[in-house]
């Protein structure tokens, strides 16, 4: 059967490890060998790719510049090509995720098994969803799993360096390392695991200084000022459907709860109510929904473990890779836009290119920065819309500038590659930057999706 096919790893002995982290990266590899020159990824594509390119101003103002940010500018030097640099890290955070949900598992006593349902919680869908753009969440949620795997292996001194290590890599490591060992300090008051916790936070600290508490407080301010309603739809709606897969399992975790505290202890269960409940009253976001595809899967994982139930495994191992090859090729094997898009979109701007005059400016929304930078337009020339600003202030804010042009969708082709739910509450749409370009633009050169537009009335720069 196709199960017990799958199964045969366990009887590779100390491959595992090595398998955990092959497969993961060449799924990515395959994925990004067939996306062509362009990063897979959202977050790729629109940030990573400038930040190796153009480190020294993250660098100087010692600004949100986390350690996964430091390894690929460092690794770009000797690869010098910030593209290809992009998708080498997007291939090996994708194996290092892979690997350290392995040795988390085999810590929490899966054994024989650990290789298997490693992958099974890899592929399940929050957490392939977040390892399409979210790197930086993924190599420091993966320091953190590594930390815990240590400490249940009782070497201390290793797991405190790796919760050290996490924070300073990701925010949201730390949170997770918080949440893992909240039961064990506050309840059993473990010292080591409050030490722990402590170092993760301090190394957020130190990454994020001197930025850190201004830049907690906007977020908190910025999700405060949301309405109810758009807090629940992003916060759940948005990052909650990705589980759907797993429902019909939940029961067997019903049945097996005393027994799954027994196994796992408070981990997983303290980690999900962080995420689900506490976390977003502060900073109300998906990607926390994503983080607990790695719990979620897991408890089931067990649930099913302790039922010995070969039905049910079978079952949930169908599951899992049939969602995972329609959500890949439906959602993940994307650019920041539909990938039919991406060969028109890189002749636009290299047509851009050849406009371009010392004294003239493009607009370019975040989520095509990449395809730019890639056209080879100087950064110089460039002017970056962020999705949750104002395009008539962008306008006016422009001093100076001979022409302005812009690379944008055509008229009612920017819901095309918008998140799905965009279409169903599409208040939300000017927040993620999803809008039609102004009438003062005019079409230079159109394409199937987007065009090359010119500032109507640019003689008044």
């Amino acid at each position: 059967m196709l199960v017990e096919r799958f199964r045969v790893f366990r009887s590779l002995g100390g491959s595992k490890g090595l398998l955990s982290f092959l497969i993961p990266a060449f799924y990515r590899l395959v994925l990004e060998v067939l996306a062509g020159v362009v990063p897979l990824g959202y977050d790729c594509v629109a940030f990573y790719v400038e930040w190796v390119m153009y480190p020294h101003p993250f660098v100087d103002g010692l600004n949100y510049f986390p350690l996964y940010n430091f390894l690929l500018v460092f690794a770009n030097f000797m690869i010098d090509d910030a593209f290809l640099t992009v998708k080498i890290g997007s291939v090996l955070v994708s194996g290092f995720l892979g690997y350290s949900i392995y040795r988390w598992l085999k810590a929490l006593g899966f054994k024989s098994d650990s290789l298997y349902y490693a992958l099974l919680v890899f592929f399940f869908l929050p957490t392939l969803r977040m390892s399409w753009d979210l790197h930086r969440n993924c190599f420091g949620l993966s320091l953190a799993l590594l930390s815990m795997a240590y400490l249940k292996e009782g070497r201390e001194k290793m797991a405190c360096f790796l919760a050290f290590v996490a924070g300073f890599s990701h925010p949201f490591a730390a949170l997770s390392l918080v949440a893992m060992n909240f039961g064990s300090i506050f309840l059993k008051r473990n010292r080591i695991t409050f030490f722990i916790a402590f170092l993760s936070c301090f190394g957020m600290l130190l990454t994020q200084l001197p930025s850190m508490f201004a830049y907690v407080y906007n977020q908190v301010s910025y999700n405060l000022s949301r309405s109810f309603y758009e807090k629940i739809i992003v916060g759940y709606v948005f990052g909650g459907w990705l589980f759907l897969p797993i429902v019909p399992f939940l029961k067997d975790v019903k049945k097996n709860f005393k027994s799954l505290v027994e196994r796992i202890g408070f981990e997983n269960f303290w980690w999900i109510l962080w995420f689900l409940v506490i976390s977003p009253l502060f900073y109300f976001s998906d990607r926390f929904i994503y983080i607990l595809g790695i719990p979620v899967g897991t408890v089931v994982a067990c649930s099913i473990v302790l039922g010995n139930n070969r039905k049910k495994e079978r079952a949930l191992f169908y599951v899992i890779m049939v969602s995972m090859a329609a959500y890949t090729s439906v959602g993940m094997f994307n650019t920041s836009i539909p990938l039919k898009y991406t060969s028109e979109v890189m002749q636009l701007f290299e047509y851009c290119q050849e406009l371009l005059s010392d004294h003239s400016v493009v607009l370019v929304h975040r989520s095509l920065l990449g395809f730019a930078l890639k056209a080879g337009i100087d950064q110089s020339r460039i002017i970056v819309v962020e999705p949750y600003e104002n395009f008539e202030m962008k306008i006016d804010s422009i001093q100076n500038a001979s022409a302005v042009f812009a690379v944008w969708w055509l008229k009612g082709k920017c819901w095309e590659g918008g998140h799905p739910f965009i279409k169903i509450f599409p208040f939300l749409a000017s927040s993620y930057g999803i809008y039609d370009i102004p009438n003062y633009f005019e079409v230079i050169i159109a394409g199937e999706g987007f065009a090359l537009y010119i500032y109507g009335e640019e003689s008044e720069y």
